[in-house]
């Protein structure tokens, strides 16, 4: 199901560059589903390996959205409580 793919690496000179997505992939018979975000990349050089992480805001906005709707409901709910009494 949720699994961390790597795109083919991009070689510059001493350096590689690999590009990696964190994947959710659903098949079934007749149809299937493939989402995949991006995550981070790997930059090797001869010295060292470093692993760069990608932001992903469309992750913190839907998270932002969800946490107002949810404040949007408890505070529904406590007027609704608080006005039947």
């Amino acid at each position: 199901m949720l699994k961390t793919v790597e795109a083919s690496p991009i070689q510059i000179g001493d350096m590689r560059i690999i590009p990696r997505a964190r994947a959710i992939q659903q098949i079934d018979r007749f149809r299937g589903f493939f989402w995949a975000r991006p995550m981070d990349v790997v930059i090797e050089t001869p010295e060292s390996t470093r692993v760069v992480p990608i932001p992903d805001p469309t992750r913190t906005v839907v998270m932002a959205c969800c946490g107002l709707c949810a404040a949007a409901l408890l505070s529904a709910l406590i007027e609704r409580a608080v006005t039947r009494r």
